[in-house]
């Protein structure tokens, strides 16, 4: 549990729209998208210690948190990150990191360098990007590391001209509290959005957990570990689509009180 003050679980739930909001501009273009809301505000976080005032606003804004300084937006970062770092869990691996790439040609000011270290726990790297491909495999290798080989190349657009590059990177790895059991997974039928329906592997179980519904969608949270960490199914209702519901989903565990017995097919 992350402990945050007032004004930093109102910032939480402005992140929560700012990921639906993401989330809607993402599957525009693509029927299937994976994304770390979180890893975006972090980054852009980082990025707004280096801007300048205009800039700065800009980005706040994006991230709907204009009427937040500077200082706070850095703050609630820092105490998320923390949590996520000290959070501990044998069964869980969740972890955080930052880093700044920046050209040897140049000098960082000081106080962007100790904000991105203090708030971010960002690693500092000087690098020569007039060696493009050798620079690539530097960042590359980082990312490789920061995410246990789950990614080994960034795809970055790198090149002799790149002045720095600010790179996050989201590791999850995590046994299910409540684990599926292998010999009810089977062959199901699941209808997609466009109303096809496929035959695909489908795990099962049925269990008390928190569950919700509403006129949108049915949403149910499973647990990792020891259940302090877990993740939310949402099924929008028969005649809706994820465009629809999506701006209208609370991602805030602590607002949904009630469980029930589910019978479920992933």
């Amino acid at each position: 549990k992350i402990e945050l003050d007032v004004q930093q679980r109102v910032i939480q739930k402005k992140g929560n729209d700012f990921a639906n909001r993401l989330m809607a501009h993402v599957v525009k273009e693509n029927e299937n998208a994976l994304v770390s809301p979180l890893s975006l505000q972090v980054a852009l976080g980082m990025l707004a210690n280096g801007a300048n005032e205009q800039a700065c606003n800009e980005i706040s804004a994006t991230l709907g948190l204009q009427d937040y300084s500077l200082y706070e937006l850095n703050r609630y970062h820092q105490v998320v990150m923390e949590g996520i770092i000290n959070e501990q869990d044998p069964k869980v691996e969740l972890a955080l990191s930052n880093s700044l790439w920046l050209s040897k040609n140049l000098t960082a000011k000081e106080n962007f360098i100790n904000n991105l270290r203090t708030y971010y726990g960002a690693s500092l790297n000087s690098i020569d990007f007039s060696k493009a491909e050798q620079a690539k495999r530097e960042i590359n290798s980082w990312a490789n590391e920061a995410t246990k080989g789950m990614i080994k190349d960034l795809q970055l657009p790198v090149s002799t001209s790149t002045a720095f590059v600010l790179s996050n990177a989201c590791y999850f790895d995590g046994q299910w509290f409540s684990p599926f059991d292998k010999k009810d997974t089977f062959a199901d039928f699941f209808t997609t959005e466009d109303g096809n329906v496929q035959k695909v592997s489908m795990m099962h179980k049925n269990e008390w957990t928190i569950y919700t519904e509403n006129e949108n969608y049915q949403l149910v949270y499973l647990g990792f570990g020891n259940a302090s960490l877990g993740i939310m199914f949402v099924l929008p209702k028969e005649g809706k689509n994820i465009k629809e519901v999506l701006h209208t989903i609370d991602w805030d565990i602590s607002n949904i009180t009630h469980t029930d017995n589910v019978d479920l097919s992933l």
